[in-house]
């Protein structure tokens, strides 16, 4: 919720959804869960991927989207956070009605401030609950410790992986666990 609310995240990055309103709502099995009003986007590049000949982009294509990306959670490190779920379903165009061409992150849900007044990084100590995608998860990730703008880096080196062979190495794999 705080990363909703960094008027400065949102200013630096355009890779990030207008958001509208959010909070508690309960549903209809009476559960509360939280809830975002966002603007309207369009697929995701998990779906863009699996639409191509072999479920790969051809390797400019990839580079380019690469780039982007990696602009964009540079700039979310830039202002001092850490996504730590990072996979390629977490990433959509824009609405094809905006006639944009933007990457937009999406899923906040295990980012964290890790940077305060500029150079103070947060650290944690001991063995951490895992979080994000196994698929995507840096060493670090699977050993439960405190995950990083590496950690993140990490990801995006999987997910380029991804989108030049249409799938990662381990996928098998990690479908049997």
């Amino acid at each position: 919720e705080r990363l909703m609310h960094d008027d400065m995240l949102k200013k630096r990055c355009r890779c990030i959804p207008k958001i509208y309103d959010h909070g508690m709502v309960q549903a209809n099995d009476g559960k509360e869960h939280f809830a975002i009003v966002m603007e309207l986007l369009g697929q995701s590049l998990s779906l863009v991927r699996r639409s191509w000949e072999g479920s790969a982009f051809p390797f400019k294509l990839a580079l380019t989207i690469a780039q982007h990306l990696i602009v964009c959670i540079c700039t979310l490190h830039r202002v001092g956070y850490v996504h730590r779920a990072l996979k390629l379903s977490n990433f959509c165009l824009s609405h094809p009605s905006t006639n944009m061409d933007n990457l937009y992150i999406l899923d906040f849900g295990f980012a964290r401030k890790v940077i305060i007044n500029c150079d103070h990084v947060l650290e944690r100590n001991g063995k951490l609950q895992f979080c994000g995608c196994s698929l995507y998860a840096s060493i670090q990730t699977h050993r439960h410790r405190d995950l990083s703008r590496r950690d993140d880096m990490w990801s995006m080196l999987y997910i380029f992986v991804e989108m030049l062979y249409g799938k990662l190495p381990w996928s098998k794999a990690a479908k049997q666990k």
